[in-house]
């Protein structure tokens, strides 16, 4: 107990040192060990404590008069906080001292649990369990106190033959548990003995020390509960209060109708009736109902403890109801307010409303009227049609008239009752030009058409793109589309649209031929040079073909193209750096087409690119890319329709060795362009779809979707994948390393 309670010492290694007490009756000595060292070397009456480390093996002792006992090897190991007792006996005792011995033993208190105050011979020792202490021979009373137990008392008697004296004590609680529910609801708040308790209802409080006491339970909305309660010593005491409702409910009604808003003393409740108000608290309280078209109203009542009361409320109506109809059917407006179409019904508060019938091409029927509480209108408002009449003559007469598509007869002839408002007015007779003209009809009034028909015949000239000036005969005609009449014979058509022109001679034929004519500028090759780097830019003639294939079961279509330009080669990754600035490309080479690019990275190339050229690039759409890709003439892939030639034109799986190479070193197809199959897969601007079924003309594909076409194939694609009509499809935020893109213009 020496080394570990009453006088311990720690190493430096933190461990609990051990004491060798060395018995000798002389003094002078000086104390050395092993590498470990001597912690301390305190002398005591009759011997010496040598505070050594835990594992030492050896020890040096030196005195001026007996001289050395050097490494002296310990007989058995050294552990941390044991005390050994080496007898030292030294050649020869110059002084003997004698001196009284007293008797007495160790005596060492346990006790479960720990920490009780040690009281020996009714004295404290100022010392808790686990205790140990020497004492004088006899016998000794003891007493363990501890907090929430009984004291432990008893009596051990020390002889000097008996050793030391063990004593284990386990002390009995003097406490108990408490189980505390509540009912008919928890989470109430619990107070013992006056001290209000952290737990609320259903709780478990231990160690509560044994004996009676005082319990409070409260909640709100119930009475207040106190009763008593007695704790055993380590018993558990189960213990239910019942609380006593302070409160009742009100049921709610109102009529005629049902959904007023409640409010309970001034404040909402959040409900509507019918409705139950639960858990109000006993005594007088005020309902008031508010619903739109009646009249607030306030009802006092009592509620008593666990009861239900019930409360109708009539309400009073602070409306009118009204029914509209129109003849014919028409808009109805209230004070220039739609309601409705055709026929209304409602309610409305008391006062007076213009109503209103309104309709195209009629005089509109206004009524005011008086809305009383409980009162029921019934109106029927009638807008009256505005009509006119037209006078129509010809030269030569007798053509035939049709208005708004509709036979009217012949000329000349008077059509009245006609509604206000424009009409289409067609005039026809073999061997003179349709003329077709707007005219418009006024309420009382006689619109006057008198139309010299002319040999000729209507025509309809359009141009791509639309909206380019028109010369006929070299007059201006406005600008196309344009639709009118020609006279029998040769005419002359021009568009202009700044430098471009475009003629076209056209042979107006009394028998038969064409009436509908298209012109188009034509489109030329050219280069555009950016930052000294040249992009090449192919003129495709357009035309009809037949997209997709039956043969891989895509179906087909047949589409109709306009003019446009496309690159000649994919773009590269020098064109690509002189517009970015950057290469994003994994395989390296100015003239290789840059890849590793998504669609959106694509949309922001060309929006720079437009910008510096001030031009109108963009990516193909599917159509024009395998209409190029194929040469206009459906081809299989770029070039040829035999597998076995397609290494000439294209580098994919077979001949790639797995990377991109230089464009335009393979043969070109028909249009002129390199690399349409294999190299790089290239990005088209459509969203992914299936091909429509009917003809298309100049497609853009579906106006949503979650995936961008790409054709073509590339340098790891196999040869069946390279086809012209074979799409593929990605995100629009996916990068690879094989996929690119070439560029094309309309303009």
């Amino acid at each position: 107990m020496t080394a570990r309670i009453d006088a311990p010492k720690k190493d430096q290694n933190g461990f609990v040192c051990a004491i060798i007490k060395v018995v000798t009756t002389q003094t002078g000595f000086t104390w050395d060990s092993d590498r470990l060292g001597i912690v301390a070397a305190i002398p005591k009456t009759g011997e010496y404590w040598i505070y050594v480390p835990y594992g030492a093996k050896r020890m040096t002792i030196q005195h001026p008069q007996l001289g050395i006992l050097r490494d002296y090897l310990y007989p058995m190991p050294i552990e941390p906080a044991t005390v050994y007792i080496l007898e030292l006996t030294t050649g020869k005792v110059e002084v003997t001292v004698s001196q009284e011995t007293i008797g007495s033993e160790w005596v060492v208190i346990k006790s479960e649990p720990p920490g009780a105050d040690v009281y020996i011979d009714e004295k404290s020792t100022g010392k808790q369990t686990p205790f140990a202490m020497q004492y004088s021979l006899g016998v000794h009373t003891y007493n363990l106190s501890l907090d929430l137990y009984h004291s432990g008392t008893g009596k051990f008697e020390l002889t000097s033959d008996g050793g030391k004296k063990n004593i284990d004590y386990n002390l009995k609680p003097a406490f108990g548990q408490l189980k505390l529910t509540s009912s008919p609801e928890s989470g109430a708040t619990v107070v013992l003995n006056g001290k209000p308790m952290e737990q609320s209802t259903p709780c478990t409080i231990d160690k509560i020390k044994t004996g009676t006491y005082p319990l409070t339970v409260s909640k709100t909305l119930y009475h207040e509960k106190t009763e008593t309660v007695t704790i055993l010593d380590g018993q558990t005491t189960n213990v239910d209060i019942v609380l006593n409702p302070s409160f009742g409910s009100i049921y709610i009604t109102s009529s005629p109708e049902s959904g007023a808003a409640v409010t309970l003393d001034d404040a909402l409740t959040g409900k509507v009736t019918p409705c139950m108000l639960d858990k109000i608290i006993s005594g007088n309280h005020t309902v008031s109902l508010r619903k739109e078209w009646y009249q607030p109203i306030k009802k006092q009542l009592v509620v008593t403890e666990g009861e239900k009361a019930t409360l109708d409320v009539p309400m009073t109506a602070l409306y009118g109801n009204v029914n509209i109809t129109t003849k014919p059917e028409a808009d109805i407006y209230k004070d220039d307010e739609k309601l409705t179409t055709g026929t209304y019904t409602g309610r409305l508060t008391e006062g007076i409303y213009t109503f209103e019938a309104r309709k195209p091409k009629h005089t509109s029927d206004i009524q005011k009227i008086q809305i009383t509480s409980g009162e029921q209108k019934t109106i029927t408002l009638s807008p009256r049609p505005q009509m006119g009449t037209v006078e129509i003559q010809s030269t030569p007469i007798e053509a035939n008239i049709k208005l708004n598509g509709d036979d009217k007869g012949t000329t000349p002839a008077t059509l009245r009752n006609l509604m206000v408002g424009d009409y289409t007015l067609t005039l026809s007779l073999p061997g003179y030009a349709t003329t077709t003209k707007t005219i418009t009809i006024t309420e009382g009034k006689t619109e006057l058409v008198n139309e010299t028909l002319v040999n000729g015949r209507a025509v309809t000239i359009n141009s791509e793109p639309s909206g380019i000036s028109l010369f006929i005969d070299g007059s201006p005609a406005g600008q196309t589309p344009y639709s009118g009449s020609l006279t029998f014979g040769n005419h002359t058509l021009r568009i202009q649209q700044g430098e471009k022109k475009a003629e076209k001679t056209i042979l107006i034929s009394q028998i038969s031929g064409e009436s509908s004519f298209i012109l188009s500028f034509e489109l030329k090759s050219f280069t555009e040079t950016l930052n000294g780097i040249n992009i090449e830019m192919i003129a495709v003639k357009g035309g009809t073909f037949l997209m997709g294939s039956e043969t891989l079961k895509i179906g087909t279509c047949s589409v109709t193209l306009s003019n446009f330009t496309i690159g000649k080669t994919e773009v590269t990754q020098a064109q690509w750096k002189a517009i970015m600035g950057s290469n994003p490309s994994y395989f390296k080479g100015d003239n290789l087409p840059v890849e590793n690019v998504s669609w959106n990275d694509v949309q922001d190339f060309i929006g720079k690119l437009n910008a510096k050229t001030g031009k109108t690039f963009r990516l193909p759409t599917e159509a024009e890319w395998e209409y190029a890709a194929s040469g206009g003439v459906g081809q299989k892939w770029a070039g040829t329709n035999d597998e076995s030639n397609l290494g000439d034109y294209a580098w994919y799986e077979v001949n790639s060795n797995n990377k991109t190479h230089p464009v335009g070193t393979k043969k070109p197809n028909q249009f002129g362009l390199y690399d349409m199959s294999g190299n790089v897969n290239e990005w088209c601007n459509d969203w992914f779809s299936d091909l429509a079924k009917s003809p298309q003309s100049n497609p853009q594909g579906a106006t949503s979707g979650s995936q961008r076409v790409v054709c073509g194939g590339g340098w790891a694609t196999i040869a069946l994948a390279c086809q012209t009509f074979w799409p593929n499809y990605e995100r629009p935020n996916r990068r690879n390393i094989i996929m690119g893109f070439r560029i094309v213009s309309s303009k």
